[in-house]
């Protein structure tokens, strides 16, 4: 039997913490948004702990959710560039910073001089190379050419750690979508 006292206690307890929740949100805590386990169709932990590198944030808009399989029946009917994602951090204080990641299917693969400079992946799809400010990664399927891109707009001083973080998001996104083409051995994506 539950005294009148003990419900007086249940009740304070489960009030401070719906207040507890309502002032984290209310003031951009931890509890707004989603984790970066849910952004893009949903990242592995270890590209999830690279996203949060990048973007220096743990909490990620709703926005940021995708559907990795109606992306990879768009990609297969045209040559144009469809975004899956717009990666928007939960940021009320600072400018807003998103990360896109865009695939599409190519005709041919282009001139190699275009990746000259760049931190180049050489197990990871057909190429795979990145800069500070973006990834790249190319991949085969089914005899058809894809092509994923990963844009930041911040660079970081950190630099190759920073341009692996970057593959590392890309390379499992682009995982998933071959998956869902039915070529995720194929075309040659580690899964992370």
């Amino acid at each position: 039997m539950v005294t009148a006292r003990a419900a007086r206690v249940t009740i304070s307890l489960i009030s401070s913490t719906v207040f507890s929740l309502s002032f984290l949100t209310a003031c951009g805590g931890e509890a707004e948004g989603i984790s970066a386990n849910e952004v893009c169709g949903g990242l592995t932990d270890k590209a999830a702990e690279s996203l949060n590198k990048i973007t220096s944030r743990s909490r990620y808009s709703e926005t940021s959710l995708a559907n990795v399989e109606g992306l990879a029946r768009k990609i297969t009917l045209d040559g144009h560039v469809h975004e899956l994602c717009t990666i928007s951090p939960v940021n009320k204080k600072e400018p807003l910073i998103e990360t896109r990641v865009s695939f599409e299917k190519l005709k041919k693969l282009p001139p190699e001089e275009r990746a000259k400079g760049l931190l180049y992946f050489p197990n990871i799809g057909v190429r795979a190379f990145s800069d500070v400010l973006h990834a790249e990664l190319y991949f085969q399927c089914n005899k058809e050419l894809f092509y994923g891109i990963l844009t930041y707009p911040v660079s970081d001083p950190d630099g190759w750690e920073y341009q692996k973080t970057q593959m590392t998001v890309l390379q499992d996104i682009s995982y998933k979508v071959a998956r869902e083409l039915k070529c995720a051995d194929s075309a040659q994506i580690p899964k992370i």
